[in-house]
């Protein structure tokens, strides 16, 4: 890759001719850490730009990391986008500190990237991933256990997301980027082996390569993976009929599911292909359960993300896929931190509402408010009653589902009703219809002034 740039673009020019029908005429939004791999990305975006007519825009997310670094690579990327006219877009965003921070970053990194493709009609979105980095993710899915499907590695196309950089390793970015003079930022926080990508980069490969020629093994496995999956999902497509409404999918022919090895193949291809949502072995050896039930109408499962329900349908039996929630009282789910903001808007039963955050001053009375001690380094999230649910009131832990039913609640009332967690930790339960009455966490109710206080005004806009 990295002997002359004429080869690398052509390399890339064949690319987009057979992934999105060439790069004339399109709109790429390129996903730039300030890392090595994506300024290469973007350094080849840039000769293919001299070539054909396209557009190029860039998005950087800044992390908030790494004792103000990661604010110079915001500063970096956006320098390097002015310079070369690469329209620039950054979100900045506090996470946790919590041994989940890569799939939290990967979330918010992907739900920014969506957004920006639809806002500005973006075509394709453009990622930096190597060979080196499916490699890398084929050798955790192992560590962690996966199906067939896990053995793929990091697809080249998904959808609206390309990554023209999957079939070169970390060797020829590298040589490219020393051949081409390319300025990078370095992100020294990828040589701990805290995460597990990091050790299995850093410790596991190196030790393998030792005695293993582990890229062209891996690379082998990929093959026979992505073969065995496409077979697998052609039988599957065969077995079944099903259709897409919404967000929605309908089963409607599934003979054969009570075999075990099916029902699962079945399953994981609708939610995770159809519906573009993760599901684990251990999620669909508990639908099985449930599917197996012998009754004709029946929940086989219900979170505030999926329902997966058996019924009729004008006398035949089907299996509905509801993606979310399509309550008109639903509860747009907010994530908010102290830091960054002291006030936002919840959509509450089709009313907009404040919600502020504040320093509590024990002298002034909060009106209209609930008010929690807020350490600023948790994640505030208001969203819907999901089951499981529960609450320490009175020193007892109580399930909300239990409340619901001793305050007599109405299905309407259950659906609007707002629960707040801090922490993954249910602080607050907001029941009544009009945001007047609250039930609050025993644990947050504290009057250290050294804390940060949350309050909750529900006044209505």
């Amino acid at each position: 890759m990295g002997i002359n740039n004429p080869v690398a673009c052509e390399k890339l020019k064949v690319f987009f001719d057979k992934y999105c029908d060439g790069a004339s005429g399109k709109s790429f939004l390129i996903a730039i850490s300030g890392g090595k791999d994506s300024m290469v990305l973007a350094h080849l975006m840039l000769d293919i730009r001299k070539k054909v007519d396209c557009e190029l825009h860039a998005f950087h997310l800044d992390h908030n990391t790494r004792n103000g670094e990661s604010e110079k690579d915001a500063i970096f990327v956006q320098g390097y986008c002015d310079e070369n006219r690469i329209t620039y877009h950054g979100e900045k965003h506090v996470f946790n500190n919590s041994s989940n921070f890569e799939e939290q970053a990967r979330i918010v990194r992907y739900n920014c990237i969506e957004k920006l493709l639809e806002k500005y009609k973006i075509d394709f979105a453009l990622t930096a991933h190597t060979l080196s980095d499916s490699i890398e993710t084929v050798l955790m899915r192992i560590f962690r256990g996966t199906s067939v499907h896990g053995l793929q590695g990091i697809p080249v196309k998904r959808k609206r997301y390309l990554r023209p950089l999957l079939h070169y390793n970390t060797d020829e970015i590298m040589d490219y980027a020393d051949r081409n003079h390319i300025v990078y930022r370095h992100d020294y926080s990828n040589e701990a082996c805290d995460y597990d990508r990091n050790f299995i980069r850093n410790r596991v490969i190196p030790l393998i390569e030792t005695r293993f020629p582990l890229e062209s093994s891996v690379k082998g496995l990929i093959s026979s993976a992505v073969d065995t999956s496409d077979l697998i999902i052609k039988a599957i497509k065969r077995d079944i009929e099903y259709r897409y409404e919404n967000d929605s999918v309908v089963l409607k022919k599934f003979n054969g599911m009570d075999d075990l090895s099916q029902f699962k193949h079945t399953f994981a291809f609708l939610i995770r292909d159809v519906l573009n949502m993760k599901i684990t072995s251990s999620l669909l050896s508990e639908l099985y359960r449930n599917y197996i039930v012998n009754k004709t109408h029946l929940t086989i499962y219900k979170n505030n993300e999926l329902e997966i329900k058996k019924t009729l349908l004008n006398n035949e039996p089907v299996i509905i896929f509801s993606k979310g929630f399509n309550n008109s009282s639903e509860i747009r789910p907010s994530v908010v931190s102290a830091k960054i903001i002291n006030r936002f808007s919840v959509c509450y039963s089709n009313k907009d509402y404040f919600v502020r955050l504040c320093d509590y001053d024990q002298n002034k009375e909060v009106e209209d408010g609930v008010v929690l001690a807020f350490n600023n380094q948790k994640e505030l999230i208001l969203r819907p009653r999901i089951p499981g649910d529960r609450i320490c009131h009175n020193k007892m832990t109580v399930k909300l589902k239990k409340i619901c039913i001793n305050l007599k609640m109405s299905a309407e009332q259950k659906n609007r009703v707002i629960v707040v967690t801090l922490d993954n930790k249910v602080a607050a339960f907001i029941f009544d219809p009009y945001l007047d009455n609250y039930m609050i966490d025993d644990s947050f109710l504290t009057f250290d002034k050294t804390k940060k206080i949350l309050a909750i005004n529900c006044r209505q806009k």
